[in-house]
Parts: structure tokens; C-alpha cells; sequence
């Protein structure tokens, strides 16, 4: 505790680089999350592919296969989890007032449905989807996205936690007073960078076991945190 204390009171700078380590651990829990999630996906994607392809789109509009209606559905545990995927070309355009989730195509369109929520996309070029093994191809796709997201994680990350700490430390005004202290800004920056990585190691283990820390109580518990450390700052 002395050296947490004598860190925030006479360290350095303003505590970046606990910032860049705490985006770091998020972007290797998010980067395994998403390769977890993506790599279970690709038997799913193989079988949509094994129900709907062979498929050949000439100017925009799907040729082959001709007046056919092929029809994959996902259902979970829930009726909302239900996903289907449809192609059917015996007509232009589909009614989506009648379409549930999925992705569907008609000869001209492709319409994604979630929930309230049909994008409507009009099928251009040319191109032939073959029936194959894509599962090779996907799982190397999966590796470079998720190399992809690491990097642009880490550094959305930065800046999101960079931004809290800089709020964090203009809300350290209220333990500055309560103690009746004067706390230059670095300081406040290398409390607070601190803080915020104990916080969300912390939430990171609450969440394994099932327990959420919201919004509110994550602020009540930094400010608190923050009139307690504050207390104990030995004097400049």
C-alpha cells in the first residue's frame, strides 16, 4: 500500500502506461472471445454453404440456381434465438414483413433481418460461390480478423481508458475537498489510472463468475475508492 501511495503522491508522468497494460489485458480477453466465438461459427457457416451453394450471379442477379427455394434454419433455446437462411430464387424481391431473423436472398436482393431491424442490399456484378470445403479458407480468414481487431482494440481501448482517467481525476476534486488537500493533476491521472486498472481486473473476475458491476456502482466505487486513497496520501 505504501508504494501505491508514494507512486500516486511522487511517480512519474500520468500513470499511461497502467492505461496501455489495462488496454492490453482487454484486447487479449476481447481477442479470445472473438477467436472462441468465430472458430465455433465455422461449422455453421460450412453447413449454411453445403444448403445453399452451388450459386452463379450474372449483372446483379443470381442465374443459377433457377426457381429453386433452399432453406436452412438455426433454432436456439429460445424462439427469438431462431436464425434461417434462405435462397430463394423464384422471385425478384421478397415480402420482409413476412421474413423472421436470418439472411435471406431473392434473384435480385439480399435482405439481412434482426429483430425490427432489414438491410436490403442489391446483388451487383458477377460472381460463382462453388459447393466446397470453405472450413480451411475460414479458419485462416479467422486468425488475420482476429489479428485485425488486437490491433485496433488495443488502441480504441487506450483512448477510451486515457478518457475516463482524465474524467476520474476532475472528479477527484470532491475527495481533494472532503480530505481538505490540493492534488496537482499528474497526481490525480496516476490515482486514477491505478484505480481504473483494479477496477476492471475486478469486474473482468466478477463477470467469470456470473455477476455484473453496472455503471452507476462501477462510479460509486471509484469515487469511494478515491476518498479513501486520497486520505491516506501523505502530504506534498
Amino acid at each position: 500500500m505504501n508504494k501505491f501511495l508514494q507512486y500516486v503522491m511522487n511517480g512519474k508522468g500520468i500513470g499511461s502506461v497502467w492505461l496501455l497494460l489495462l488496454a492490453l489485458i482487454s484486447t487479449v480477453y476481447l481477442s479470445l472471445e472473438a477467436r472462441m466465438f468465430m472458430f465455433a461459427s465455422v461449422p455453421y457457416v460450412q453447413q449454411v454453404a453445403d444448403e445453399l451453394l452451388p450459386v452463379s450471379v450474372k449483372d446483379g442477379k443470381i442465374v443459377s440456381p433457377e426457381n429453386i427455394i433452399r432453406e436452412l434454419t438455426f433454432t436456439g433455446d429460445n424462439p427469438q434465438d431462431t436464425y434461417s437462411f434462405v435462397l430463394d430464387t423464384t422471385q425478384d424481391t421478397l415480402d420482409t414483413t413476412k421474413l423472421t431473423n436470418g439472411v435471406y436472398f431473392s434473384r435480385l436482393y439480399a435482405y439481412v433481418v434482426n429483430d425490427d431491424q432489414i438491410k436490403t442490399t442489391k446483388l451487383s456484378a458477377s460472381f460463382d460461390l462453388p459447393k466446397q470445403d470453405y472450413k480451411p479458407f475460414l479458419n485462416s480468414a479467422v486468425k488475420w480478423i482476429v489479428l485485425g481487431v488486437a490491433i485496433v482494440a488495443i488502441v480504441v481501448f487506450f483512448i477510451i481508458y486515457f478518457i475516463l482517467a482524465v474524467f476520474y481525476a476532475y472528479c477527484t476534486w470532491l475527495a481533494a475537498k472532503i480530505n481538505k488537500v490540493n492534488l496537482a493533476f499528474d497526481t490525480k491521472m496516476r490515482l486514477n489510472s491505478l484505480l481504473l486498472v483494479m477496477m476492471y481486473v475486478l469486474t473482468y473476475i466478477l463477470s467469470a463468475v456470473g455477476l455484473n458491476v453496472h455503471i452507476l456502482l462501477f462510479f460509486l466505487i471509484m469515487i469511494i475508492a478515491q476518498i479513501m486513497i486520497v486520505k491516506k496520501l501523505p502530504q506534498q
